[in-house]
C-alpha cells in the first residue's frame, strides 16, 4: 500500500521532467552540426582574440592548436558559467521569494504602447515590467543605494597614500554599510510583499546580502585594474566614473539575468533556451568584450601548459645558445611566464616584465618545471626584474671566491 502511494505521489511530476529533458536532448541531437560549427567558430574567435591582444605568435592552422579547440571551448564555457552564477546568486535568493503580479493582457498592453508618445511608451513598458517582476524594482533600489555607498568607499581608498593603515578600516566600514543597507532594504521588502515570517525573511535577506557584498568586493579588483590601466595619470574622478559604469552594468546584469532565470523556469524548452543564452554570452565575450574572451583563453592555455603556475622555472638539460637570454644558471632558467605549449614547444616570456618578447623552448630541452621560489629577506629577486639576457650571479648556487 505504501509502495503504491509512493509511486503515485511525485510520479506525474517526475514523468513530466523526464519527458521535457528527453524532448530537449532530441532537439539538441537534431541540431548537432550547427551547434558543433558554432562551438568551433567561437573557440577560434577566442584564440584569435588572445593572439591579437597578447601578441602571442601562434598559428591557427597548427595541428596541435586545432585539436585543442573543443577543450578550449569547454573551459571558456565553464568559466563564463561560473562568473554568471556568481553574479546572479544574490539576486536569485530574493527573486524566488517575491510573488508575480498579474498584468494587463497583451492586447491592452500593446494598445497602451501605441497610443502614447515614445517616451511615455518606454516608461509604460518599464512600469509594466516592474509590475510583472517586483523583484526588479526592489533589487534596483537596494543595489543602487549600496552601490553609492561602496563607490564612496572606493573613492576614499583611492585618495589614500599607498600602504596606508586606514585602508583596512575604510574597507571594513564600507562593507558593513553596504551589508546593512542591502539587508534592511530587502528584509522590509520581503516582509511587506510576501507577509512571511520574520525568521524566513531574515535568512533570505542575510544570504542575499552576504553574496552581494562578496560580489561587490570581488568585482572591485578587476574594476580597479581596468581603471588603472586605462587612466594611468588622470584624476581619481575619472577612475571613479569608469568604476561607476562598471558597477551599474553589473547591477543591470543581475536584474536582467534573474528575470531571464524566472522566465526560463516557465519555458517549455529550458535546455534549448539555455544553449542559445550560453552561445550568446560566448559570442559577446569574443566580439564586443574581446578583453574578457582573451583573458578566458589565456587562463585556459596557461593553466594547462604550466600546471597552474603563474611563475615557473625550467630545469634545462641542454646548452643551446638560443636559450642564453632566459638562462639564470647553466641548468636553470630565469622566472618565466608560460603562455602555452604547442607543437612540442613552450611559448614563454620573462615573468614580471611588460615586454612582449616571446621565447620558444623545445619540450625536450626541459628536464623539470618548478614554482618560482620567493627571494630571501633582504635579497633581491634577480630573475623577476630586469632585461632578459643579463648574466646574474647566483650566490646560493655558485659561491664566488673572495680576493685575499
Amino acid at each position: 500500500m505504501n509502495k503504491t502511494a509512493l509511486s503515485t505521489s511525485g510520479g506525474p511530476a517526475t514523468h513530466r521532467a523526464i519527458k521535457s529533458i528527453s524532448r530537449d536532448l532530441k532537439w539538441l541531437n537534431e541540431r548537432t552540426w550547427p551547434l558543433a560549427s558554432m562551438v568551433l567558430v567561437l573557440a577560434v574567435l577566442g584564440l584569435y582574440g588572445y593572439i591579437v591582444h597578447e601578441k602571442v605568435p601562434l598559428s591557427l592552422f597548427s595541428p596541435g592548436i586545432i585539436t585543442g579547440l573543443p577543450a578550449l571551448f569547454v573551459f571558456q564555457l565553464l568559466a563564463i558559467t561560473l562568473i554568471v552564477a556568481m553574479i546572479l546568486s544574490p539576486a536569485l535568493f530574493l527573486y524566488s521569494e517575491l510573488p508575480k503580479v498579474r498584468v494587463p493582457s497583451r492586447k491592452k498592453r500593446l494598445l497602451l504602447a501605441t497610443k502614447r508618445s515614445r517616451f511615455q511608451s518606454i516608461t509604460g513598458r518599464a512600469k509594466l515590467l516592474f509590475q510583472k517582476h517586483p523583484f526588479a524594482l526592489i533589487w534596483s533600489m537596494a543595489s543602487l543605494l549600496s552601490c553609492v555607498i561602496w563607490l564612496a568607499t572606493v573613492y576614499k581608498l583611492l585618495a589614500l597614500e599607498p600602504n596606508s593603515e586606514d585602508g583596512t578600516r575604510i574597507t571594513t566600514s564600507g562593507l558593513l554599510l553596504v551589508f546593512a543597507t542591502f539587508f534592511l532594504t530587502t528584509l522590509v521588502a520581503i516582509i511587506l510583499r510576501t507577509r512571511k515570517s520574520i525568521t524566513h525573511a531574515f535568512f533570505i535577506s542575510l544570504f542575499s546580502s552576504l553574496f552581494q557584498i562578496l560580489t561587490f568586493f570581488i568585482f572591485t579588483l578587476p574594476a580597479l585594474a581596468i581603471s588603472e590601466s586605462s587612466i594611468q595619470q588622470g584624476p581619481n574622478d575619472q577612475r571613479i566614473s569608469l568604476i561607476s559604469t562598471f558597477f551599474i552594468a553589473l547591477i543591470l546584469t543581475q536584474i536582467l539575468g534573474a528575470i531571464f532565470i524566472g522566465t526560463l523556469s516557465k519555458n517549455k524548452q529550458p535546455i534549448a533556451t539555455s544553449t542559445f543564452a550560453a552561445l550568446a554570452l560566448m559570442t559577446l565575450s569574443h566580439t564586443i568584450l574581446q578583453p574578457v574572451g582573451s583573458a578566458l583563453t589565456a587562463n585556459a592555455l596557461q593553466i594547462s601548459a604550466s600546471g597552474a603556475r603563474a611563475c615557473a622555472i625550467f630545469g634545462l638539460n641542454t646548452q643551446l645558445s638560443v636559450l642564453d637570454d632566459i638562462r639564470a644558471t647553466p641548468i636553470t632558467s630565469i622566472p618565466l611566464k608560460i603562455l602555452t605549449e604547442a607543437d612540442s614547444q613552450y611559448v614563454v616570456r620573462p615573468h614580471g616584465t611588460s615586454s612582449k618578447k616571446t621565447y620558444f623552448v623545445p619540450t625536450e630541452a626541459v628536464a623539470w618545471i618548478d614554482d618560482c621560489s620567493p627571494p630571501n629577506p633582504g635579497e633581491k629577486d634577480d630573475g623577476s626584474e630586469g632585461e632578459p639576457g643579463e648574466k646574474k650571479d647566483k650566490t646560493d648556487h655558485q659561491p664566488q671566491e673572495q680576493d685575499r
